[in-house]
């Protein structure tokens, strides 16, 4: 016993410290490459999603100089204001005409748009600007006018877009703020006419950049600073790291661990702008050295406990094993308390235990044989006592039909619903404990749908479509037939004269198969078919008792019947529905869950 102690703390110790300083180097690298790459892709994430919506701002804002240089009567107001002749006695009018309609113009698309300023002009000095902080006086706008430096840019673009970086704003009463804008020429074939101007300020780029965990720098197409944050704000836009930031562009890099940390760029090739984010150094480890001096400690910890644990496991492991070797010994499913002892000479306590298991399997496996046994003959004998109970109601209805046949004084029909009776009594009797096929099940119920049809007449009509592939599988006997029976014992009401049963055996795409009978009768009362449904599902809980509780013939009772012996000859493996047809009547449903079922 000592050499297994011996044994168990030595090895369990030694390959713990193993499996420790394994597991905390792996642990220590993965953390380390994981928080860079967390890193990485966080600064990846963060420049292409401030860079998409800059993108989406610019188009946004085209989007409206382009609607507004694209409408024809705003072209014809400015072509008015151009070329009109100041010696034509409407001059007047039609030029308040033309201004008061690009003004309601441009007022509207300011109050429906998202931006700062919307704004046209023309080098004469006709101004229209959305927001209302705007000059007034026409000489200090043409003055204005004639020293924007981006209008021959704009002339040279021949209306194509053109992106105007960070500038003051030339159409504020106030001193201008800080913006930047989308501008285009309003030609007239060959020939400016005028000019769109759609502004947004800087402080939208502070609030698009305002959550951001990194220093933040965007630059414009020329590689201009228009916006930067934290250690790029303001006196470092034309430091060092504005250097490092251009360096990385014009390199065509998104990724770079330089001196100032990971960084992430991301140009547009829309716009020509780039967004470039910095990691803090100063935050930039504090997450992984605290989560690195955590894992020191507990590996730490970990080692001591884990060599006294070893040792105290190892010094109490030889008592509960052979404990636990004696309890095997004495189980078997006979009796549970039973103190007889197993003599075992073997000194190796696991080799003990082994054996003991050895001999408790071949006792539960003694024990469970013979349970399966006995349950397997009590089973048969349910089945039998079941299927008995169709013939005595069998017999009665078809002495029924015989007699109504001789009261109606046809000897033919009488020999022939005889033969036929016969053949049934035949199958109904011949060979009990024996299943049968689908095809006999539909040859059966056939044949009892003919003898309701002779008693009947013109009241029954019937139709029976059964899958040949499906005609071989075995069933219990006597199935179908009685639930068809049970149509004609509910089905009919009072005031109805006739009734349609239908009997489809059909296979499945699955490779089960489904036997439906319907009929167009007055179906099952709500009251009886939560019964019917309780029952069976009492019958499957185990609730009811397997026999007496099951026994009847034509109703409730036989459909419970037909359902017991079903589960009883699939093992469980079934499926039966009750229910009442959305068109009046009933419809009894029963099919196979396993594929192989019954096959």
């Amino acid at each position: 016993m000592k050499k297994l102690h011996y044994k168990i703390a030595l090895l369990s110790s030694a390959f713990g410290l193993v499996v420790l300083a394994v597991g905390v180097f792996v642990l220590y690298y993965y953390i380390s490459r994981n928080d860079r790459d967390n890193v990485e892709y966080s600064l990846n994430s963060v420049t292409k999603e401030i860079s998409m919506i800059i993108d989406n701002k610019l188009e946004l804002m085209d989007n409206q100089a382009v609607t507004f240089i694209s409408n024809q009567d705003m072209i014809r107001c400015l072509k008015n204001l151009t070329y009109s002749d100041d010696r034509n006695e409407d001059y007047e009018a039609s030029v308040q005409n033309s201004l008061m309609e690009i003004r309601r113009y441009v007022d509207s698309s300011f109050v429906s748009g998202n931006y700062y300023r919307f704004c046209a002009f023309t080098r004469s000095g006709n101004l229209f600007s959305g927001n209302e902080d705007r000059v007034l006086n026409p000489e200090v706008i043409a003055g204005r006018i004639e020293k924007l430096d981006w209008l021959d840019e704009v002339e040279e673009a021949a209306g194509r877009r053109v992106i105007l970086p960070l500038h003051k704003d030339s159409w504020s009463q106030k001193e201008g703020r800080d913006v930047f804008s989308v501008a285009r020429v309003i030609r007239d074939p060959g020939k400016g006419i005028g000019y769109v101007e759609v502004q947004e300020t800087a402080e939208y780029l502070s609030r698009i950049c305002s959550n951001s965990q990194y220093d933040i720098l965007v630059l414009d197409q020329y590689g201009a600073p228009v916006f930067g944050n934290g250690g790029l704000g303001d006196e470092n836009l034309s430091g060092e790291k504005l250097t490092y930031c251009r360096e990385l562009i014009r390199d065509g890099k998104t990724n770079d661990s330089g001196k100032y940390g990971l960084t992430g760029v991301k140009t547009s090739n829309e716009t020509g702008w780039s967004v470039a984010a910095i990691q803090n150094p100063e935050l930039a480890g504090q997450s992984f050295r605290t989560v690195r001096n955590v894992l020191v400690g507990v590996a730490a910890a970990f080692m001591i406990g884990m060599v006294c644990l070893a040792y105290y496991m190892a010094s109490h492991m030889t008592k509960p094993l052979r404990e636990l070797r004696t309890a095997m010994e004495n189980m078997s499913m006979e009796t549970m308390a039973d103190t007889d002892r197993i003599v075992n000479e073997k000194e190796d306590e696991i080799v003990s235990l082994n054996h003991s298991f050895r001999i408790m399997k071949n006792k539960l496996n003694e024990s469970v044989e013979r349970e399966v046994e006995s349950r397997s003959r009590q089973l048969q004998s349910h089945f039998n006592a079941l299927q008995a109970q169709i013939n005595p109601h069998f017999i009665h209805n078809m002495l029924n039909v015989v007699m109504e046949l001789a009261l109606e004084e046809r000897p033919d029909d009488v020999v022939e619903v005889c033969q036929r009776i016969s053949d049934m009594m035949r199958y109904s009797t011949a060979s009990e404990n024996q299943p049968v096929t689908i095809g006999d099940e539909i040859t059966h119920t056939s044949n009892y749908l003919a003898l309701m049809k002779e008693r009947f007449g013109d009241k029954i009509t019937y139709e029976i479509s059964a899958d040949e592939n499906i005609r071989n599988i075995q069933i219990p006997r006597l199935i179908v037939q009685p639930i068809v029976e049970n149509s004609f014992y509910h089905g009919f009401a009072k005031e109805r004269r006739t009734l349609h049963v239908e009997i489809l055996a059909a296979a499945r795409e699955d490779g089960g198969w489904e036997i439906s009978i319907q009929d167009d009768g007055i179906g099952f009362g709500e009251n009886v078919l939560a019964g019917l449904k309780q029952k069976i599902e009492d019958y499957q809980n185990g609730v009811m008792g397997k026999e007496d509780d099951v026994r009847g013939g034509i109703g409730s009772l036989g459909l419970l019947n037909t359902f017991a012996r079903l589960e009883l000859f699939y093992n469980q493996q079934i499926r039966f529905t009750l229910e009442n047809r959305a068109e009046g009547g009933a419809r009894v449903v029963f099919s196979n869950i396993c594929q192989e079922a019954g096959r």
